[in-house]
């Protein structure tokens, strides 16, 4: 891979604030280039692995999440009787920028 594509709403990410002075790049391209590794973030597997690809014999014991007919989530895991009442809380702060609100939830 020689070239990184990168669309305009994440073209800021491509400067490394404080980087003048380095003696290696942090530049995708360049020659003499730190080795750099975002580890803020998570892998995350499709949504639908487990119930596509689990063994026939364990599909039963999944945990299940619906919507019910007035809009409320719930969950049900194996190990307990009753589902649970999913609520997701809405959470507004700061972006890493410091420019922008993120909206999570």
């Amino acid at each position: 891979m020689s070239e990184i594509v990168v669309n305009e709403a994440n073209q800021w990410r491509l400067n490394t604030p404080g980087a003048t002075g380095w003696d290696k790049s942090p530049q995708p391209g360049a020659a003499n280039k730190y080795l750099m590794i975002s580890s803020d973030t998570h892998a995350n597997e499709p949504g639908n692995l487990w119930a596509e690809r689990i063994d026939a014999k364990y599909k039963d014991r999944l945990p299940k999440m619906w919507i019910d007919e007035k809009g409320i989530q719930w969950r049900k895991m194996e190990a307990s009787e009753q589902p649970d009442r999913l609520v997701l809380a809405r959470l507004v702060g700061v972006g890493v920028r410091g420019d922008h609100q993120v909206l999570v939830g």
